[in-house]
């Protein structure tokens, strides 16, 4: 197995970068131009690269979905039968803002 730099040092070369006339800090910015550039790199590596890219990605989506869990489902009518008073001028306009009105 190939070292994660290797492969990284190989996929994110800034040299070759340059080559397809794209500017690295101008493309940083835009995540259309980024999964372009990916995409040729990806295709342009031998095929036995692939499997331990494949396996480098993995472990960093692992990593990602550790550092940033999922937020439950919120339930609906959870709240339903709560607020057991209200008050009958709740909906009457208030006297602090007629002036506003």
């Amino acid at each position: 197995m190939y070292s994660t730099n290797f492969l990284l040092k190989n996929l994110l070369d800034t040299k070759r970068l340059l080559t397809f006339g794209e500017n690295f800090a101008s493309m940083a910015t835009n995540p259309a131009e980024i999964k372009i550039h990916l995409f040729r790199e990806i295709d342009q590596l031998p095929d036995q690269y692939l499997i331990d890219l494949k396996k480098i990605i993995y472990n960093y989506l692992m990593e990602i979905k550790k550092a940033y869990p999922a937020k439950p489902n919120r339930r609906l009518g959870i709240m339903k039968g709560l607020v057991v008073y209200m008050a009958p001028d709740f909906n009457a306009p208030l006297s602090d803002f007629e002036p506003y009105m």
